[in-house]
């Protein structure tokens, strides 16, 4: 089984799409052999209300509710955000929080966000953070300028010290040795996509495996803005080169997600 941590539907700003509905994406998934899908709406991250892109989100994915997973996105510092997040999770059924603190113009390690962090910790539900949505040397002007640093994602998991956070779409063999020095000692732990680890130097995922142990490396794709079969090559190049067993792949592939989804 394949499941995808990292999916997204919906608009997105800064060019056309091919694929942007939900069933554009059960399609790319049929493809290439994606059993279930985390996927959130890029509406949801641009609109002024959050909510209403989540909303339009359940509605989108109600059809397809047995492969597509739903995460919310919630701004900390708009009104209501609490309310909002508890009726996410406790009344519509979502399994995971996204923030996009660059894209919405807060500080992940400031004190409504971490309020939030905290409550994601109390619901049992992950907090994934995309560091960025698209490579910034091809980005729009007004699209966000850098990804969130290391330190500042530091900050906010010590202030909330039992929430599981999720990585993705940055080189993360080079965050987890930042973070997972400083971060060892949290009961809520960090996981990491392998989404933009580097392709072309394998070694980077070997790096990224020992920074973080097997547990903690799950499988992103960054669908529909990035490119998918980038990332079954290297879960190809463990298999076939870095003597990686099978059960360790498959911990990858779906192992570990369902274990911090509780699917």
């Amino acid at each position: 089984m394949v499941i995808d941590v990292n999916a997204y539907i919906g608009h997105y700003p800064f060019r056309k799409l091919r694929y942007k509905t939900a069933a554009d994406l059960i399609g790319l998934m049929d493809r290439y052999g994606i059993d279930k899908s985390c996927v959130g709406s890029f509406n949801a991250v641009y609109y002024k209300d959050c909510m209403e892109g989540n909303l339009e989100l359940l509605e989108e994915i109600m059809p397809h509710k047995e492969r597509l997973i739903p995460f919310c996105v919630i701004n900390p510092e708009y009104n209501g955000a609490r309310e909002d997040f508890i009726k996410c999770v406790n009344e519509l059924g979502f399994k995971g929080l996204r923030l996009f603190p660059m894209q919405q113009g807060y500080r992940l390690s400031g004190g409504d966000s971490v309020a939030i962090l905290k409550l994601a910790a109390e619901l049992k539900i992950p907090v994934h953070i995309p560091l960025l949505l698209e490579d910034l040397r091809g980005s729009h002007p007004l699209d966000v300028f850098s990804p969130i640093a290391a330190d500042e994602i530091i900050r906010a998991a010590l202030k909330s010290p039992e929430t599981d956070f999720i990585l993705s779409n940055e080189y993360l063999q080079y965050y987890s040795q930042e973070i997972e020095p400083v971060c060892t000692n949290r009961s809520g732990k960090f996981y990491y996509d392998i989404c933009r680890v580097d392709c072309l130097n394998f070694s980077s995922l070997n790096e990224l495996i020992k920074n973080a142990g097997i547990d903690r490396v799950v499988f992103g794709s960054g669908a529909v803005l990035q490119n998918i079969p980038v990332q079954f090559v290297k879960l190809h190049y463990l298999e076939k080169t870095a003597d990686a067993a099978a059960d360790e792949i498959e911990k990858i592939k779906s192992g570990n997600v369902v274990k911090l989804l509780n699917l």
